[in-house]
């Protein structure tokens, strides 16, 4: 089932971001758009079902050293007992756990700019000096991993559960893979309120250190890392050496510098 959404995905984007890129006069064909789409099949076949269970564990294990128990039944109902959250309306729920969980990861991903193994690892993403719709598939296991972490318990101590947002996935999904489209969308008066193309192309730009927002640029308004002038960066990609074969990329977060 998982191989066949993943199919649907590549051919929609193909049809609809890819259309709407030559559109504005990005080439048919790259190089690398090969790997990006074995990242394509390997997240959600391989990645994310590992996350996932991870990401599990470790809710259990914070609900159990909140409560002091590793009980089955007792943890199940730590986890349905009503929070604070729970009084709010479903829109006012759902709009607080989107901004708390964006906030965080601009906080996570500005870490995984500081350098050593949280930067090769995320360095794999910004690989990419093609950078398009597809590119968005580009990400190293423990990039997903630590970012999905960096939300769920913050999360989780705060009340939230970590489904809240499940509905809103594919729509989230659909609005990454925009992100990186070679379009030179700005969206208007919203660029200040929603992530556009150009915003974060910038965050790919070879010249600059910016726009870490994923949805809400108002952290990056916030933080003082917003740069969004008219015209586009010269180049995207990263000036350091990643490799690019695919097995190569998964073990470059785990090989040290030669001094």
């Amino acid at each position: 089932m998982a191989l066949v959404g993943v199919v649907v995905v590549l051919v929609l984007g193909a049809l609809i971001l890819g259309s709407l890129e030559r559109r504005y006069g990005a080439p048919s064909a790259r190089p690398e758009r090969g790997l990006d789409v074995t990242y394509a099949f390997l997240g959600p076949l391989l990645v994310r079902p590992l996350t996932r269970g991870v990401l599990f564990v470790v809710a259990v294990l914070v609900l159990a050293a909140l409560h002091g128990t590793f009980d089955r039944e007792a943890l199940r109902a730590a986890y349905e007992a009503p929070t604070w959250l729970d009084g709010l309306p479903r829109w006012a729920r759902v709009t607080v756990v989107l901004v708390v969980a964006d906030g965080l990861g601009y906080v996570a991903h500005r870490l995984f700019h500081r350098g050593g193994m949280l930067w090769r690892a995320h360095a794999i993403h910004h690989s990419s000096e093609h950078l398009d719709w597809l590119a968005s598939f580009r990400g190293h296991p423990l990039n997903e991993l630590l970012g999905g972490l960096a939300r769920v318990v913050p999360l989780l101590l705060l009340g939230a559960r970590p489904g809240e947002l499940a509905f809103l996935l594919p729509l989230l999904a659909a609005h990454g893979s925009l992100l990186h489209a070679r379009v030179p969308w700005r969206f208007g008066c919203l660029r200040f309120v929603i992530a556009s193309p150009a915003f974060h192309r910038w965050h790919h730009a070879l010249e600059r250190d910016c726009n870490y927002a994923g949805l809400f640029p108002i952290w990056d308004l916030l933080f003082d890392t917003y740069h969004l002038p008219p015209e586009p960066p010269a180049a995207t990609g990263t000036r350091d050496h990643v490799p690019r074969a695919l097995f190569a990329q998964l073990a470059h977060p785990f090989r040290r510098r030669p001094r």
